[in-house]
């Protein structure tokens, strides 16, 4: 059994270099572009473009700017000057296309960085139930609610544990959770409930990902 867990521990790494390792790239570099675009003196953001193409760069313009790792390079008055901005945009793509899950998304992160907790919270619901489902928007979502996790209502307690079991479902995922596992011990019975709920081999995946944490 010890050696079989070891093949499927290595295999999962190979997996996680192979196909995370892209990805994880691609997304800095879209944060760096994100940054070099908020240089300059004036946005165009406040006018969305309008194909549905174009909102969507614009919305990953701003939630890449938006994600601490940008933010702390930025002043201050940038920084506001960017929340500003990307509420706009959210609002604009939202009046016309209101079940666009990233334009939820970003809402929450802009209204995280006013220090609206009730308004992240309820705009991270609305961006789960209009289709959120790629990983990295489950991610965005799980980070931008765990520091509400012990208060949240039975609504978003349900929003919260279907975000667990996508990013369950991911091997990106599973190190994030397996992670916060590690971390928070009052927080392992809301994640063991999320992933029971998945089949029996994501859940051997999942406590593999919990096991290569701890050790």
């Amino acid at each position: 059994m010890r050696f079989i867990a070891s093949c499927l521990s290595v295999m999962a790494l190979l997996v996680s270099v192979i196909f995370v390792a892209p990805e994880f790239y691609t997304y800095l570099r879209g944060q760096s572009n994100a940054l070099s675009f908020y240089t300059e003196p004036d946005s165009a953001l406040a006018k969305p473009p309008l194909s549905l193409e174009g909102q969507y760069t614009a919305l990953l313009t701003c939630e890449a700017a938006l994600q601490t790792r940008s933010r702390r390079f930025m002043p201050p008055e940038r920084r506001e000057i960017v929340a500003s901005q990307c509420q706009d945009l959210a609002q604009a793509i939202l009046s016309r296309a209101p079940s666009l899950s990233a334009a939820h998304l970003v809402q929450a992160l802009v209204l995280r960085e006013l220090g609206d907790d009730a308004g992240v919270l309820q705009a991270v619901q609305r961006s789960e139930q209009t289709g959120g489902d790629l990983i990295w928007m489950a991610e965005r979502r799980f980070s931008l609610t765990l520091p509400y996790w012990e208060s949240l209502t039975q609504d978003l307690q349900a929003v919260f544990a279907r975000d667990i079991a996508r990013l369950a479902q991911s091997n990106l995922g599973r190190s994030i959770l397996a992670r916060q596992y590690d971390r928070n011990p009052e927080l392992r019975p809301v994640l063991i409930a999320a992933v029971e709920t998945l089949p029996d081999t994501t859940q051997r995946q999942f406590l593999s990902a919990v096991r290569r944490v701890s050790q």
